[in-house]
């Protein structure tokens, strides 16, 4: 008995052609520009009812994010007069209005204490009056959108949607889904660059949602980084007069911290160090706490790069380098005391505390009055741990910069700045920081997992500590996290070639 395939669309079956049974579109009506009728199914879906959602485990993706369960999830629009939502099958989610899965980014990154804000707006577009790292260019989609769809945006925006219901931590669809909707976004992206007469406002936003899309699919940490760096030349070559206001401005701040980090990583200079894009975009609206801590770290790459071209020099040119990048770090390690001194200031309530309940054994968590201060404390901790370790490391080499003594007082100070990354790090990877809590985490904890590293011989039990802290974001499906640290690559702990 022959028996009837699912996974054949109509139109292959009535044309007895080969069909992928990819979805929602299989190869062959793509490739025909056919509208593929998908794949028939007699299974039922029972009427939501509370009953049924205790005994099925559902999977669904509601005004607060997604939730654990079965492969089955509710219209993710949070207008009150969609009340009654029904539920939707993935092929269904997938074939969604750009806005309504603009709406599910938003619902699935944006922190869960931020909502309120969005949702104060009626068209869903508010603003921040406190940028977060890496966040607040999410909330340009829906203006955006409200200009007029282009081929370019909504494709990326569909990608980015598709990579968190395919790549998340809770896929409910085909991981081929995710990488086709991904392809699909950079062809569209590539012809639009291709026939742009200047870099627009929307194809910088789809480029951060292809970034974005990227990390959580399983694609190399080297394409992620090759396409940050081309967002920042044609940023570049846009001018920093571009950024100074609007959607713009919230682009630039929004993509301004991935560019910075990018740079540390590679140890390459950035135009963001550069007097102008350090200053102009801010001409018209004052920076935040964040953007002026990432004006000062912004020039950190330039002199690490500096200190790497050296390395091939003669003993002696390579002396009046290091005492160069000597002072230099020193400067900007005092720009940071001042900067810290004013955010110190101008709050009369304690920036961080640690909480008094943990656990024998476990690591202590380190509390925040908001989102905002916890990405500002710990990205400052991680500069200013960068630039000690730097500062030892030059002065290892020249024992006549500094003393010993300075040394041993650096070591401690950069060990203790990174137990206090590290506790951190619970109160980021809440549920309710969705997304975006995970994807902010990288840079501090990168760096406090280096520091105890080096000082392997006296930081055991905070390596070790560390090590349960990376593990415990990869067993959570946060992938990506782990991409950024070498020995969990070569340990095989993430499944993600890089």
């Amino acid at each position: 008995m022959k028996v009837k395939q699912k996974s054949i669309c109509e139109t292959c079956r009535k044309q007895k052609i080969p069909c992928d049974g990819t979805k929602p579109s299989c190869s062959q009506c793509r490739l025909r520009d056919l509208c593929c009728p998908g794949y028939q199914s007699d299974w039922i879906f029972v009427p939501h009812t509370a009953q049924s959602d205790r005994h099925s485990g559902a999977t669904v993706v509601s005004q607060s994010g997604i939730v654990g369960g079965r492969k089955r999830i509710k219209d993710p629009r949070p207008n009150p007069k969609y009340q009654g939502a029904r539920e939707l099958t993935v092929p269904r989610v997938l074939g969604l209005s750009v806005s309504h899965l603009m709406t599910l980014i938003i619902r699935s990154y944006v922190p869960e204490p931020e909502l309120a804000s969005l949702d104060s707006n009626s068209n869903g577009a508010n603003t921040y009056s406190q940028p977060r790292i890496c966040g607040c260019w999410v909330e340009v989609l829906p203006n955006l959108i409200a200009k007029g769809e282009t081929v370019a945006l909504s494709s990326a925006v569909r990608a980015f949607a598709v990579s968190i219901l395919s790549g998340g931590p809770m896929p409910i669809a085909s991981l081929a889904s995710g990488l086709e909707a991904y392809s699909v976004a950079l062809r569209s992206l590539q012809r639009a660059l291709r026939s742009a007469c200047q870099f627009r406002d929307e194809l910088a936003a789809a480029i951060m949602c292809i970034l974005l899309a990227e990390l959580l699919l399983p694609t190399t940490l080297n394409s992620w980084a090759a396409h940050l760096q081309g967002f920042g030349e044609l940023m570049q070559l846009s001018g920093p007069e571009l950024y100074t206001s609007g959607i713009g401005h919230k682009l630039f701040v929004g993509a301004r911290p991935s560019l910075v980090i990018l740079g540390f990583l590679s140890r390459k200079a950035s135009f963001l160090g550069t007097d102008e894009w350090r200053c102009l975009p801010f001409g018209l609206q004052p920076p935040s706490a964040m953007q002026q801590l990432l004006s000062e770290a912004a020039v950190i790459p330039s002199i690490l790069e500096r200190l790497d071209k050296a390395s091939g020099l003669p003993p002696r040119d390579r002396a009046i380098v290091d005492r160069e990048s000597l002072h230099d770090f020193v400067a900007v390690l005092g720009r940071l005391g001042q900067w810290e001194t004013y955010l110190q200031s101008a709050d009369q309530y304690p920036l961080s505390w640690v909480k008094a309940d943990a656990e024998e054994g476990a690591i202590s968590c380190r509390w925040f009055n908001n989102i905002t201060d916890a990405n500002v404390l710990t990205h400052f901790w991680a500069f200013k741990v960068i630039c000690l370790q730097n500062i030892d490391e030059l002065a290892g080499n020249h024992p006549g910069m500094t003393s010993s003594s300075q040394f041993s007082t650096s070591f401690r100070e950069r060990v203790g700045l990174s137990v206090m990354i590290s506790q951190s790090i619970g109160y980021l990877m809440q549920d309710e920081m969705k997304l975006f809590g995970p994807s902010s985490v990288i840079m501090p904890l990168r760096t406090a997992y280096d520091t105890f590293r080096a000082g392997s011989s006296q930081c055991k039990v905070e390596l070790r500590q560390c090590n349960e802290i990376i593990s415990g974001i990869l067993e959570r499906g946060y992938h990506f996290v782990p991409l950024f640290f070498e020995a969990f690559r070569d340990a095989q702990f993430c499944p993600m070639s890089v």
